[in-house]
């Protein structure tokens, strides 16, 4: 993960990439999707404090 880059002292930058408007069919974002992010975020701060990463 980015986090986990950062920690080992490299450097990250940013590639700006334009994203069309979808014409047909729906989001391929998971609910499944959704509640890794919020469960994964916090798991990361807290492992970065125990000393773990």
């Amino acid at each position: 993960t980015t986090f986990r880059v950062r920690r080992a002292g490299f450097r990250v930058v940013e590639i700006p990439i334009v994203f069309s408007d979808r014409e047909v069919g729906g989001s391929k974002m998971t609910q499944g999707i959704v509640a890794e992010a919020i469960w994964k975020v916090p798991a990361l701060r807290l492992a970065s404090l125990r000393g773990r990463l």
